[in-house]
């Protein structure tokens, strides 16, 4: 070969791979429910005690509630609905034994419970949560 000719070979043209490598391959993202539920068992002294927490989920989950009353103290449900760390919003009272009631949530992450009705006195009830969130 002749140097004229090789002063127009050019090198190969680096693929687009080169400075945007790929990026591994992610599982697509799934819809997980959940079945929670447990029995509340708690002074009727009117404080509220944590029956369920979301950790490290975003966004919050989704999902329906129902509480059963199984005695005679007055039950109050509150929940947190936009991850602030506090439990502000209340979402029903269960005043009779026996009573149940449910409510769906566009967002939840967390569930407590107070009881009142009399010193000495013992709360009892049952709740089950249905909850969705993605991973």
């Amino acid at each position: 070969m002749n140097a004229q000719n090789d002063s127009h070979i050019l090198p190969s043209p680096l693929s687009s791979l080169s400075f945007f490598p790929r990026k591994p391959n992610l599982p697509e993202p799934q819809l997980v429910t959940d079945e929670i539920s447990g029995v509340i068992i708690q002074n009727c002294d009117g404080k509220y005690v944590e029956y369920w927490r979301a950790i490290e989920i975003n966004p919050l989950p989704s999902g329906s509630l129902t509480v059963q009353n199984k005695c005679g103290c007055i039950m109050k449900v509150r929940a947190d609905t936009d991850g602030d760390g506090k439990a502000d919003t209340t979402l029903f009272t269960l005043t009779e034994i026996n009573q149940a009631k449910s409510v769906s949530l566009k967002a939840i992450s967390n569930l407590e419970i107070s009881c009142r009705g009399g010193s000495g006195h013992k709360a009892n009830g049952h709740y089950s949560m249905k909850v969705r969130y993605v991973t």
